[in-house]
């Protein structure tokens, strides 16, 4: 690529992250997340109270729980969103693609759980739930994030008030 090239990459790669960001809600985070990550960078997003991550390893991106629900049930959602993360990112049957989806999902829940009365998130959330669900579905009733989600989903609904 020589030189001359550069201003009409800047521009293009300008004109990408306009439409992106364009995006309603926490679409325009997750596009760029996955922009980003195929370019080899990360995206980090904090939101409100530092401490409470959920990272979503395999594209590099990361969303943080705030105690807007209540504190006990922000730091019980956060919990059990951690470990919905965890078993999803050690699932052995999982492709790396599906583990991506699914963490995102993970990722929107998360965001639920810091702005509880954004009626958009909430709707988003019940999405994300039936994408995990979803995801899980087509692995074996042996796979041991069947036995996670089937513990953990019901209890992140009904703190979600989903």
């Amino acid at each position: 690529m020589g030189s001359t090239d550069l201003p009409q990459q800047a521009i293009a790669h300008q004109q990408k992250l306009d439409d992106l960001l364009a995006q309603p809600g926490d679409h325009a985070i997750h596009a760029l997340a996955n922009w980003l990550s195929q370019m080899g960078l990360k995206l980090t997003v904090t939101v409100h109270n530092p401490g409470k991550t959920i990272a979503n390893h395999a594209n590099g991106s990361s969303y943080e729980v705030n105690g807007e629900i209540s504190s006990g049930s922000a730091a019980q959602l956060d919990e059990l969103l951690k470990q919905l993360q965890a078993a999803i990112a050690s699932e052995p049957t999982l492709t790396d693609t599906d583990k991506t989806e699914a963490l995102e999902q993970v990722g929107t829940l998360a965001q639920a759980g810091q702005n509880p009365q954004d009626g958009t998130l909430k709707k988003l959330s019940g999405t994300a739930v039936k994408v995990i669900r979803g995801t899980i579905a087509a692995l074996p009733d042996t796979a041991k994030l069947v036995e996670a989600c089937g513990k953990l989903l019901p209890a992140i609904v009904s703190l979600l008030g989903l």
